[in-house]
């Protein structure tokens, strides 16, 4: 959806969210976080930070509870850190 918009000249507002990732220890576990939360639909980047145990997510939907459940289905849980979401320009 990002990309038809961009390729019809109109910028895309993504959300950025940040997770709280708990019981991630593992570097090789941070890769597969990455692909598993850029897999949700409407994901556009992601970064798990083993040291800080937050995931940043650029994603065109506010709601944290798919990417929470993506982060369950590797074994984590998960919340979301601050109280909103915070909009970003993609694609400018």
């Amino acid at each position: 959806m990002s990309g038809a918009l961009r390729a019809a000249g109109y910028p895309t507002v993504a959300q950025r969210l940040r997770l709280a990732v708990v019981g991630m220890t593992c570097a090789s576990r941070v890769s597969k976080g990455e692909k598993a939360l850029l897999a949700v639909p409407g994901g556009l980047a992601a970064t798990v930070n083993l040291a800080t145990g937050e995931a940043t997510v650029t994603a065109l939907s506010s709601d944290p509870a798919p990417l929470q459940a993506a982060v369950a289905g590797l074994g984590y849980t998960s919340e979301p850190v601050g109280d909103r979401a915070v909009p970003v320009v993609v694609g400018r």
